[in-house]
This record gives C-alpha cells, structure tokens and sequence, in this order.
C-alpha cells in the first residue's frame, strides 16, 4: 500500500470558553499579574482575566468551562457538551507530548493530547473519545495533526461536515465528508481504500488515514 495521495482534511475549530470577568494585563503561562489568591487565565477571544479562586480540575479533566481547570489549562470543547482541560502553550516545546496546536487563542495555542484516534482509545476522562484532528502549529502555522480527548458528539459516517469536530469518534472529515478512519500499514475499511494523511502522523503503532 502506497501512502502517496494526501487527504483534504478539513481544520477544526476548538471553543474555549469566555469568561464574564474585566481584562486584566496578566500572564496565563508565567502565572504573573494578579493578585494573591487569584490565578491568570485566557478568555475564550484571546484575552486575559484575573479569576479567584483558581480553578483544580487538572489537564485532561472533563470541564464545564476554564474557570474551573488549574492554571495554564484552558477548557476546549469540541462539540457539544463539555470540554476538556487543556494545556496552554507557547511554542511545542511547552508540551509534555505532541504539537502546540492553534486554537485562536491569539498568543498562545493549547497542547494535543496523546490518544489512539484509529481505535478510540486511551482518554484518561470516563466518557471521553478520541478525535483526529488537523490543524496549525502555534506561532510557526505550518500544517500538522493532532488529536484530542473530548465528551461523544458529532456526525456518523458518510454526512456532510466543514471542520473535524463535525464529526463523530473514530471518523475525519476529510473532503467535507466524515470518514472512517484507518491504519495504513494494516488498512481495513467498511468501504473504500485507506488513505494516508500528508504529513503522516502515527499514533500508538498506527499510521492514520481515512477510508473513501
């Protein structure tokens, strides 16, 4: 099996949650601008915001919203539901795993998490599942893929979609349709031929594609 022909994957288009709190000049990351006992935090349209007390929930934690996630986590949500809390990120280096990815946070992005996409596994939240997704290195904005843990949403096989969180677990959205996801060095789809995403990306011994 070749791995030649790119897929068209579609981005997708995290929300994190605004906060109905004043902007304070503040560092998320540092953890630097407030006052004691309170805790900087991003706001879902890139702003900062001083919120007391801060939140406990740790990363990978199901989320109402940020205000109730640790410093330097923000809560994505991917559908609908809840959210999961996120690391925030300034560059991959800040990741304990995967690429800082894009979040239109403005100046920060939020780390992947490690998750097996192909099989829906290894989210560490009771009822989470596993979402391939593609998007943007934060700042460089070169092209990559990522996956995240999030609550069961989307679309099933073979419907229409415009971003990846259209879609439901153990599918893509690629070439605006949501797809079965694959292995290509074990491809096995319901319908179709496996195809490799460009750049490759692997995750726990499987080199994802999409079956169409």
């Amino acid at each position: 099996m070749g791995f030649a022909e790119q897929v068209d994957a579609q981005p997708f288009d995290g929300l994190v949650d605004a906060f109905d709190a004043s902007t304070v000049a503040c560092d998320p990351f540092d953890l630097t601008g407030c006052q004691a006992g309170a805790a900087c935090y991003l706001s879902g349209d890139g702003a900062t915001v001083c919120s007391s007390p801060p939140g406990t929930l740790a990363a990978t934690t199901a989320c109402p919203g940020t205000a109730a996630c640790a410093p330097r986590d923000v809560c994505i949500e991917l559908g609908a539901g809840t959210g999961d809390c996120t690391p925030i990120c300034r560059t991959s280096a800040d990741c304990s795993f995967g690429a800082c990815l894009d979040v239109h946070l403005t100046t920060f992005g939020a780390c992947e998490q490690n998750c097996d996409p192909v099989a829906d596994q290894a989210c560490s939240s009771a009822g989470d599942h596993c979402y391939f997704l593609s998007g943007t290195v934060f700042p460089e904005q070169t092209q990559d893929y990522g996956t995240f843990c999030n609550s069961q949403h989307g679309a099933v096989q073979g419907a229409a979609c415009s971003v990846q969180n259209d879609c439901g677990p153990r599918l893509a959205c690629a070439n605006n349709v949501c797809q079965q996801l694959c292995d290509t060095l074990a491809p096995s789809c319901g319908a179709g031929t496996c195809h490799a995403f460009l750049p490759n990306i692997m995750r726990f011994g499987h080199r994802v594609g999409a079956c169409f």
